[in-house]
């Protein structure tokens, strides 16, 4: 099964998500743990992988569209 991008956002909306604004991160942020996010967040990006959501609800944890 696959979804388009506006086909992803109407079946999170009717499931009852809503998008709300990102909050400042707080200054006890573990920078070594952010670091290594952004590498591999990078290496993602720059690879040919499909979309990448972030769910609220499942912070930093990415949601692969096909």
């Amino acid at each position: 099964m696959s979804y388009s991008e506006s086909g992803i956002t109407q079946l999170l909306c009717r499931m009852g998500y809503v998008y709300k604004k990102p909050k400042l991160v707080p200054d006890k942020a573990d920078t070594g743990k952010q670091r290594v996010f952004v590498q591999c967040y990078e290496a993602l990006k720059a690879s040919k992988a499909p979309k990448t959501l972030f769910i609220s609800w499942m912070p930093l944890i990415p949601i692969i569209i096909r």
